[in-house]
């Protein structure tokens, strides 16, 4: 309590007392003026009288003389027993007037009495309220922890999918209009995404201190956790009306429904050559190894089937004119095929990151009767850059596929992985003196997936884009939305808002040195201080090779050799820089692969809630998130619609069943 608040109390308490005697004061008059003023009314004209007196008066004189006819009284007038019984008579009727004179004086100071007896009880209680520190008068209405932790886990993975939903449209909308057009949009997931990786630093802080904050730090801390998911969610919400009139869905889906359907057809190219791939990897590696992706390909099926029936809807109901309709199946199209794309990219880039792992390593094809982990193998040489890379990236696209059962902690592990990747990253940027080098870290941060979401908060693709403009454009969705490439960037360019690496070729390892050169063109800051290419949209230089070739190279098994050769030269000139910054690789990678046997976790306690129609590619959609549904009483999902942009106010305003 301070000096003027002690001030303040005792003058209070020094004008209650004031009150009090100021009150006691007018009663104590009221009383005695009550009491005086009986004698001092009295007159002897308007008195008792007493019988002598009355005795004398005319009338009785009259009444006494017109009487005598009946016989003299036997009591003369002025007699004493006529004076006898008038003083009997006289002294009652005294008695019972000052009774009652006093009745009302009494009943007045009784009132007093208990209304100041009232005054003072319940000023000791209001006193006794002030005593009470602020803390504790209110902690009775404070929600108790436990409720705000369950909250809290609730809106970050909330505002975790509202991000990655936005980033997934938002990549089609910028393979449409353009980067510059779309850039308001870019801006708000941009602004999304800053709030909600604070709000998983502060879980993780919260997760590493379990048992030892107090718990005012504890509760501050998750109020901010809320309040920055709040935020988030709000800066969607409010660019989601405007984002819809960019768009045009239900004014025109033609043009957003010829985009997607040559997305469709590209992807499915890539997803048959993504399953061969994936057979040549379980030969040659490590069952570990290809741990992370062995079901990615028979993800991106089931993904394209649903998407083959979505663009079907959509394109009848725009050719029957309900182009609002149509538009909710365009989006959920829209939806499987970006997580398609996902799935497949993560194939390819696994196969160029061990083809790059094992020329680093020295290592090439395994011996007989043994399987190689060449990112095992670049651990157990403390080089631990590449390994964080591909860990980060595996466990950034299982979240993406699988968010409709991965929970916050695995989201928390994952955003955390990303920080200290993003600043291994920026320590191989800085550190690599040569161009060599300086590519090395570029291509890398493509390769993991910090895949340029930068200033932008549009991820690059890998091999996305067979069709021109509409495909190349449609970038990969790695970012959690929580990118760890947008930290990243920020970190090697403090001065700029360079976008991270990101052009097509990131996964490959290309003889000469095309590829390389133009991602290390890419990472470096722009002139103009704007975000880099990697947005949706963007084309290779024609000379260079193509996204889908490179990543072609990069996933084909080596037959002659030369990719081998290749990636050992590679890995010569990036050994030093492997090493930058060591123990934030390390724990990047550590974080990763918490975060995804925890996300995996997840998914097997999520189980198949969805009671449908089997192979229609409707439980895998609930899965990614990519359709919303009401979780029953007996915890079956009922689909809804699709997701779009925005925060949970406005994400689900396409929400009619899509069956």
């Amino acid at each position: 309590m301070t000096a003027r608040s002690r001030n303040n109390r005792s003058r209070g308490a020094t004008s209650h007392i004031g009150v009090r005697v100021a009150h006691a004061a007018f009663g104590g008059m009221t009383a005695l003026v009550w009491l005086l003023l009986v004698p001092l009314t009295d007159s002897p004209d308007t008195g008792h009288r007493t019988p002598a007196a009355a005795a004398a008066s005319p009338a009785v004189a009259e009444w006494s003389a017109g009487s005598a006819d009946i016989g003299p009284s036997p009591f003369p007038i002025g007699a004493r027993p006529a004076v006898a019984v008038g003083a009997a008579d006289a002294a009652p009727g005294d008695d019972e007037s000052s009774a009652t004179d006093l009745i009302l004086p009494v009943a007045v100071a009784a009132v007093i009495a208990g209304f100041a007896a009232y005054s003072l009880v319940r000023r000791k209680r209001r006193a006794a309220l002030r005593a009470t520190t602020p803390a504790g008068t209110f902690e009775e209405h404070l929600p108790p922890l436990p409720d705000l932790h369950r909250r809290g886990h609730r809106l970050l993975v909330e505002t975790d999918d509202c991000v990655r939903t936005a980033a997934e449209e938002l990549r089609f909308a910028v393979a449409r209009s353009g980067p510059a057009a779309a850039q308001p949009f870019t801006d708000a997931l941009a602004d999304a995404r800053r709030e909600v990786e604070a709000a998983f630093r502060l879980r993780q802080r919260l997760d590493d201190t379990t048992g030892t904050l107090p718990p005012d730090e504890e509760r501050a801390l998750l109020d901010e956790i809320l309040a920055r998911c709040t935020m988030a969610q709000r800066r969607l919400d409010i660019a989601a009306p405007a984002f819809d009139q960019f768009r045009a869905l239900e004014r025109d889906a033609v043009p957003a429904l010829q985009s997607a359907e040559a997305r469709f057809r590209e992807l499915t190219g890539r997803t048959a050559t993504a399953a061969a791939t994936l057979a040549g990897l379980r030969e040659r590696y490590a069952p570990d190894v290809v741990l992370p992706v062995t079901d990615h390909a028979e993800h991106a099926e089931d993904r394209l089937v649903f998407a083959t029936a979505e663009l079907n809807r959509a394109r009848q109901f725009t050719y029957a004119g309900d182009p609002l309709t149509a538009a909710v199946h365009l989006r959920a199209a829209e939806g499987a095929i970006d997580q398609a794309d996902v799935l497949v990219t993560g194939v390819e880039r696994l196969a160029a990151e061990l083809a790059r792992a094992a020329g680093a390593t020295k290592q090439g094809a395994p011996r007989e009767g043994t399987y190689a982990d060449p990112l095992d193998v670049l651990c157990r040489e403390d080089r631990w850059l590449l390994p964080a890379r591909s860990a980060v990236a595996t466990t950034r696209d299982y979240v993406t596929t699988h968010r409709g059962a991965v929970g916050a902690t695995a989201r928390t592990r994952l955003t955390e992985a990303e920080r200290y990747a993003a600043i291994a990253e920026a320590a191989a940027l800085r550190g690599g003196p040569t161009g060599a080098e300086g590519a090395d870290g570029a291509e890398g941060a493509g390769a993991d997936g910090a895949e340029g979401a930068g200033a932008d908060g549009v991820d690059s693709a890998e091999g996305a884009g067979a069709d021109g403009a509409e495909g190349s454009g449609v970038d990969r969705a790695e970012g959690s939305g929580v990118g760890g490439g947008e930290r990243a960037d920020e970190a090697a360019s403090p001065g700029g808002q360079s976008a991270g690496a990101g052009a097509a070729g990131q996964a490959a390892d290309s003889g000469d040195g095309t590829a390389e050169e133009g991602a290390a063109r890419e990472a470096a800051p722009p002139e103009d201080g704007t975000a880099g290419v990697g947005a949706a949209g963007q084309t290779a230089p024609t000379e260079d090779v193509t996204a889908d070739e490179d990543a072609a190279m990069g996933a084909a098994p080596p037959e002659d050799g030369t990719a081998e050769e290749d990636a050992t030269a590679f890995g010569d000139q990036t050994a030093a820089v492997e090493t930058a910054d060591v123990e934030s690789a390390r724990r990047a990678h550590s974080l990763a692969r918490e975060a995804w046997r925890l996300a995996e976790q997840d998914v097997r306690e999520y189980g198949e809630p969805y009671e449908g129609p089997v192979g229609d590619g409707m439980a895998g959609a609930l899965l990614g998130g990519i359709i919303l549904g009401d979780i029953q009483d007996d915890g079956r999902i009922t689909p809804r619609g699709p997701a779009c942009f925005g925060g949970t106010a406005t994400r689900a305003r396409r929400a009619t069943s899509p069956g």
